[in-house]
């Protein structure tokens, strides 16, 4: 088996970004070249979600500093303030809406899913219930459900087919990975 490798980069930050990374890097118990990885990792990450909900994520974290700024409590420690941003974030959704019907077509739902409801409502509420009430998925079982969810896109369309096998062959590869380094350790 191919050991992998890792090639160090230098890199010059500057002092006061160094010392946040170090000081946050010695609170987690990381060194700091795993917590520069680690972050690094992440951002590749969250550059992978679709351009739309980061664009929506980017909102509410800059709607959460606006509430706090213009009522000067924090959204999660005052119940008005919660309205607030609640109200807020229901105005985006409705100004970015996409044009069509509220309601699913019965042939638009797959026949898997984890809340039964075709009401919009009724998904929603169930899917956060099933994401409050769920543990957190591990890597490895966030992995395996990226993987299975990429092969089903697969079978979606002809014209992104290839992609999505290729995507899930990557995260099966680096879920093999994963098993094999917990193996060792």
């Amino acid at each position: 088996m191919a050991k992998r490798v890792k090639q160090q980069l230098k890199i010059a930050l500057p002092a006061k970004l160094r010392a946040e990374i170090e000081a946050v890097a010695a609170q987690s118990g990381f060194s700091l070249a795993e917590e520069i990885r680690s972050r690094v990792e992440r951002t590749f990450k969250q550059d992978s979600v679709d351009r739309p909900t980061r664009d929506l994520l980017a909102f509410v974290e800059k709607l959460s500093d606006f509430v706090r700024l213009d009522t000067g409590k924090e959204w999660h420690a005052h119940a008005a303030a919660q309205w607030a941003l609640r109200f807020g974030i229901t105005a985006y959704l409705q100004r970015n809406r996409p044009a069509g019907d509220r309601m699913f077509k019965p042939s638009e739902l797959p026949s898997t899913r984890l809340v039964g409801s075709d009401d919009p409502e009724g998904i929603g509420i169930g899917l956060e219930s099933a994401i409050f009430h769920l543990p957190p998925p591990d890597e490895e079982r966030l992995l395996a459900w990226q993987a299975k969810a990429f092969e089903k896109m697969a079978g979606l369309s002809p014209d992104i087919a290839k992609a999505a096998k290729a995507k899930a062959s990557e995260i099966y590869k680096e879920l093999k990975q994963l098993k094999a380094k917990r193996k060792k350790s």
